[in-house]
């Protein structure tokens, strides 16, 4: 299955390189947002100080939302001049942050929010296929080469086993596994699948690694996670997040 293949009549020139081309860009835009799930969650740890943590955050193209705890304003404003410097978030502002008292303790309750580098699959500029020949044969051989990280077929017993051993290598726990509706785009369909782990904050940052590193393209289009004591800064954590993989399409009548 190949989407190599013309749609409409063979014949080499300046259209059929344009079309490859195209196609070329798209499957690169696609594997540049392959580890930014990870980056994004890496980001938001990095930065952290000392005393500083976070309870709840979601993530998906638009953007994310933080929410945590910190001792003092003080160190509160330091993790968002750190995030500024984040290669994976932009336009980070403070949206509050609201003193609270428990148990003779008082802390600072916080909400960022921040903009997602590339979620949206813009290519970086110089990007490869722009910089291609026009040579049919050469951007075909590419293509060619970059259509191997589609899924060859909907395995889903398969995929759970990867995910499970992936996330019990990591002593997280995998507490929902739902497939979704596949849907067809021009050159190929996408198929998400609903996941739900619990586990450490730290292993769950290494799960979206592992499924950045499958052998087939997967992008996690977007997750979310709640500490499940708020009060307790290694408290384990229940996540939801969609994982979503792609498929080449048959174009009627060829190859």
């Amino acid at each position: 299955m190949s989407i190599a293949c013309p749609s409409g009549p063979s014949a080499s020139g300046p259209d059929e390189a344009a079309t490859l081309r195209g196609k070329i860009d798209l499957i690169n835009g696609l594997l540049s947002q392959r580890d930014l799930a990870a980056r994004v969650l890496d980001d938001l740890s990095a930065a952290l100080p000392d005393r500083v943590w976070l309870t709840e955050v979601s993530y998906e193209a638009a953007g994310i939302r933080a929410k945590g705890n910190a001792p003092s304003n003080t160190l509160l404003a330091d993790y968002v001049s750190r995030l500024g410097s984040s290669s994976s978030l932009a336009e980070v502002s403070l949206q509050s942050s609201v003193q609270r008292r428990i148990r003779n303790r008082e802390y600072q309750e916080f909400v960022i929010q921040a903009q997602v580098r590339g979620a949206r699959g813009e290519m970086p500029s110089g990007s490869e296929a722009g910089t291609e020949s026009g040579d049919v044969a050469a951007l075909t051989g590419r293509l060619e080469e970059l259509e191997k990280v589609f899924s060859p077929d909907k395995d889903s017993a398969g995929i759970l086993r990867q995910f499970q051993q992936a996330a019990g290598d990591l002593g997280l726990k995998i507490t929902k596994f739902v497939p979704g509706n596949e849907s067809p785009r021009e050159f190929y369909s996408e198929w998400p699948i609903s996941i739900e782990v619990t586990g450490s904050r730290q292993n769950l940052k290494r799960f979206f690694g592992s499924i950045s590193d499958l052998p087939q393209l997967w992008l996690i289009k977007k997750f979310s996670f709640n500490s499940i004591s708020a009060q307790e800064a290694d408290s384990p954590i229940r996540a939801s997040l969609t994982a979503q993989t792609f498929f080449l399409r048959e174009t009627p009548g060829h190859h």
